[in-house]
């Protein structure tokens, strides 16, 4: 199946902008916004805004995206949800890339 990149903004009611791009299966704009926001809605309750486009591939946040991607010493976590209790747990949903090593 076809992909594409897309970034996908959240804010919560009470925090800051999460804001990441993700490669993701080419599908109906409306279907992949139904998906996401509902898994957003699961982590936070109360969410003041989402989106989610499709970028070109020569964007800049989607050129940001493949040189994080081609040096791992670039990336970090873009959390999403709260933290497990459980030290060592992944999160819930992530948003974002792990560094090498956590």
């Amino acid at each position: 199946m076809k992909t594409s990149f897309y970034l996908i903004t959240i804010v919560p009611s009470g925090g800051k902008t999460i804001s990441a791009v993700r490669v993701l299966e080419e599908e109906p704009i409306d279907k992949l916004w139904n998906q996401y926001e509902m898994k957003a809605n699961g982590v936070y309750r109360d969410l003041k805004y989402f989106n989610i486009v499709q970028l070109s591939r020569h964007s800049i946040e989607v050129q940001e995206y493949l040189n994080k991607k081609t040096n791992p010493e670039s990336t970090h976590v873009i959390p999403m949800g709260k933290k497990r209790p459980d030290h060592g747990k992944p999160d819930n949903w992530k948003l974002g890339d792990r560094k090498p090593g956590s």
